[in-house]
């Protein structure tokens, strides 16, 4: 709810040209920050494109920079746009024999999230937000960082609820109650898999 919240202030943000950065969202893999990603685009209006930055990688000297750097000026060229950069740890996390294209892609990166002027609103998610190198962490990169959780009894039963009504299911035919009970300690993605 409170993302939910947070997402309506900034509409009326972005709707105004006001500077709006994105949210950095961390929390249990299945928990449904991904799908936040597509909430987002629809709150805002626009269109949702994923940043995948595994396909970046390239055994040739400068290429993986140079795709990337390409990569973020067609994102500016689409603007207005919501960008998912999914499990953004893998890439920028810190880790032991750390690559050095990876800390100048990061600085790549930093300084084009800090400085640009377009349209952009970006959602990064984490699963190990413990992994992600302190820079990405500070104050101004984002507006907002945020932590998803395990779904509570309510947000379970709408889970429940969005799925069954998904697959046609007359929702009078399952005791839905039930349902949660058992599910305690479920993700989304789990409840959505039963």
């Amino acid at each position: 709810e409170n993302l939910k919240e947070f997402l309506t202030v900034r509409k009326a943000g972005w709707d105004r040209d006001l500077p709006v950065k994105g949210v950095l969202l961390a929390g249990v893999p299945g928990g449904g920050k991904s799908l936040i990603a597509k909430a987002a685009a629809g709150v805002l209006g626009t269109t949702l494109v994923r940043l995948d930055m595994g396909r970046f990688y390239s055994k040739y000297l400068g290429e993986t920079e140079r795709q990337f750097s390409r990569a973020l000026e067609t994102i500016e060229q689409i603007s207005p746009v919501v960008v998912l950069i999914d499990e953004i740890e893998k890439f920028f996390g810190n880790s032991e024999g750390e690559h050095e294209v990876s800390k100048r892609l990061l600085g790549t990166f930093l300084y084009w999230l800090q400085e640009r002027k377009k349209k952009i609103f970006i959602v990064a998610t984490a699963n190990r937000i413990h992994a992600l190198p302190p820079e990405l962490m500070r104050a101004g990169r984002w507006d907002r960082a945020f932590f998803i959780d395990l779904p509570t009894v309510p947000e379970r039963e709408k889970i429940f609820q969005i799925h069954l009504k998904k697959q046609s299911a007359n929702l009078a035919e399952f005791d839905i109650a039930e349902l949660i009970r058992a599910t305690d300690g479920y993700t989304g993605a789990e409840i959505e898999q039963a």
